[in-house]
């Protein structure tokens, strides 16, 4: 976007809010009344009231609330962080795709239970893993057998290597 208003193709910029324009208040500002205006571009908030051609009594308030949405910002950041982190230390899992051979809890989405369809073949690939045979050749072998495609069978032998495979499921290090 920025391109197109150096090139002179944009005249005008629209955002739901303030907040959608950026979260650091300082860049926000340097947009708002410095970067559009000198390149006569209008800027409007529609939910904020803000509109740069129509210069009102709501811009007034218009740098106070670029500091509120980047202070915002870092607040729900932190917020999220430190969930994450309580949910790790009780052991919950976080990832958003199920390790190959295990599946969600039924009653509980952070717990993961052993897939009894898929549970031979991780059990074999433990196996030829522990009779020395490397990722290379248990992929080929799982290729030429046609249980999986080259590169799914290459992810799921060099994936013993993932913590989950090693029963512990680690989050957030």
């Amino acid at each position: 976007m920025i391109a197109d208003i150096e090139k002179g193709r944009i005249n005008l910029v629209i955002t739901k809010d303030l907040s959608r324009l950026g979260r650091n208040y300082i860049m926000c500002g340097q947009y708002t009344e410095i970067y559009f205006p000198e390149r006569h571009v209008r800027y409007i908030a529609l939910n904020d009231g803000v509109d740069t051609l129509n210069q009102t009594s709501s811009m007034d308030i218009t740098p106070f609330k670029h500091i509120l949405n980047d202070m915002y910002a870092k607040d729900i950041s932190t917020k999220i962080k430190s969930t994450l982190h309580t949910k790790a230390r009780r052991g919950e899992y976080l990832g958003a795709l199920d390790p190959y051979g295990y599946l969600r809890h039924p009653d509980d989405k952070h717990k993961l239970i052993i897939n009894e369809e898929t549970a031979p073949v991780v059990r074999r690939m433990f196996e030829m893993c522990a009779a020395g045979i490397g990722a290379n050749l248990r992929g080929r072998r799982y290729m030429k057998k046609r249980l999986f495609s080259l590169v799914l069978a290459f992810a799921l032998c060099l994936g013993l290597t993932v913590p989950a495979f090693a029963a512990k499921v680690t989050a957030l290090k």
